[in-house]
Formats: structure tokens, C-alpha cells, sequence
């Protein structure tokens, strides 16, 4: 919601809990409430290429959860 950029890495909160959570230098970035974007990146080797479907967006409602 800032508009600050920054690259971190990913530790998994407890499943179903519906926590995003920032920590360490990434925290200093966002305050709780703020919109985030996140975005994944990995490598891929051509088979994994020739099998990808293509990007998803998936939009969060409310408790970070995905609206049916």
C-alpha cells in the first residue's frame, strides 16, 4: 500500500491460519493492513517449460482467504 519494493524469502505459518507475516528487515516495509503483491519466481527446465500453464493471479478476501 506504500508502494515499497523489497525481495525476501518465504517461511510457511501454520496451515489454514491465514497469517501473512513479514520479519526481519521486511517488516520495517509494511504495517499490518496493507495491501501486499506477492510475486514467485523459480527456474524451470524445458520439460517443466513445455508443462507450465501459466501464471495465476490469485486475489485474497477477507482473513487472507481465497472468496468461493
Amino acid at each position: 500500500a506504500n508502494a515499497q519494493r523489497f525481495e525476501t524469502y518465504a517461511i510457511a505459518e501454520k496451515a489454514g491460519s491465514g497469517q501473512i507475516a513479514l520479519y526481519g528487515g521486511a517488516a520495517k516495509m509494511a504495517k499490518p493492513g496493507d495491501d501486499l503483491i506477492i510475486l514467485c519466481v523459480g527456474e524451470l527446465d524445458d520439460a517443466q517449460v513445455a508443462a507450465f500453464k501459466g501464471p495465476k493471479v490469485i486475489r485474497l478476501g477477507a482473513g487472507n482467504r481465497i472468496p468461493v
